[in-house]
């Protein structure tokens, strides 16, 4: 997958997940493939636990639900 948009802010870092992280996401994405995705994507150090949300939305944490603005998602990763 490539991501490119105009609009996108990028700044350096990176984040460690390790052992079980809990997300928020649409019952959609409550999935054991997405999951699978999460535990390879981490290289098997994470595994994910899926609250159900009728949000359409995967949040993991505390970052802010930015507004759309005509597109058709947004992406915020914040340290916490």
């Amino acid at each position: 997958m490539i991501f490119n948009n105009s609009n996108a802010l990028k700044t350096s870092g990176s984040f460690i997940f390790s052992g079980t992280v809990c997300a928020k996401a649409h019952g959609c994405l409550s999935t054991e493939i997405i999951k699978e995705f999460w535990h390879n994507f981490t290289y098997t150090y994470s595994s994910l636990e899926i609250e159900e949300s009728p949000e359409l939305i995967f949040s993991v944490g505390k970052a802010e639900k930015l507004a759309l603005d005509g597109d058709s998602y947004t992406i915020n990763i914040t340290p916490e």
